[in-house]
């Protein structure tokens, strides 16, 4: 799969009843659920560079978290060609992502393509790939999202968690720096941002404790702008 022609992603995700997911915490660590800044309460602070060409954001991507990093700076053109990608006719494979994330940053020396695929209940693992997410996020470590029918690099920089009226706690916004749209975060809801992310570029060393997180939180978190949760009426869909 080549990562730089965009269209729109298909609904990828289909649950029913309330939707409670298992969001990675850790006990005493730094965000809790209350209330965030203008970019969340969880904020890595990724620095922002724009793709020089629409089938460059794969590389970019990867400069974003080299930079983050503190290593050097390398062009996006320079990184795709140093990637293997044919960022001038058909762009970036996701293997070609993970590799260069691994050979051009410091974190993600040991990243891996991650998906909710696998045996068992979707629902299930489902929560357990944003689990992976949240918790690499709140341990320093960036995650490269693929969205958009994976044909599009973002990467993953912020989060805002809040507790609900009803005593729950909810996770509600994402933040990625989209290199394709300019300086600034993309804030996605985050029942929106379920549906577009289908694969991550991630550490593993950055995703450890996520089972315990996930076995402690999971029957404590709903998702904002879900169209199960909340009820209809609770607040205006936030989509």
């Amino acid at each position: 799969m080549l990562i730089g022609r965009r269209r729109r992603a298909p609904l990828l995700i289909v649950l029913t009843g309330q939707l409670l997911l298992g969001i990675s915490l850790i006990g005493g660590c730094r965000f809790q659920f209350g209330g965030g800044g203008t970019y969340g309460n969880l904020d890595l602070g990724v620095p922002y560079f724009s793709q020089p060409d629409i089938l460059l954001c794969g590389p970019t991507s990867v400069l974003m978290w080299r930079r983050y990093d503190g290593l050097l700076y390398i062009s996006p053109q320079n990184l795709g060609d140093m990637m293997g990608c044919a960022w001038r006719s058909v762009g970036c494979s996701v293997e070609q992502i993970v590799q260069g994330t691994r050979s051009y940053t410091s974190r993600g020396y040991d990243a891996y393509r991650d998906d909710y695929g696998g045996v068992g209940n979707p629902d299930t693992l489902i929560a357990k790939y944003f689990a992976r997410q949240i918790t690499s996020v709140n341990n320093g470590a960036p995650v490269i999202g693929l969205i958009d029918g994976a044909t599009h690099a973002v990467v993953v920089t912020a989060g805002n968690y809040t507790k609900a009226s009803n005593g729950l706690k909810q996770w509600d916004y994402v933040y990625v720096q989209d290199p394709l749209l300019g300086y600034g975060y993309r804030r996605y809801v985050a029942g929106t941002w379920m549906d577009t992310n289908i694969f991550q570029v991630i550490s593993y060393a950055a995703t450890t404790g996520w089972e315990d997180n996930y076995s402690s939180y999971g029957d404590e978190t709903q998702v904002r702008g879900w169209r199960q949760w909340p009820p209809a009426g609770e607040w205006p869909p936030a989509y």
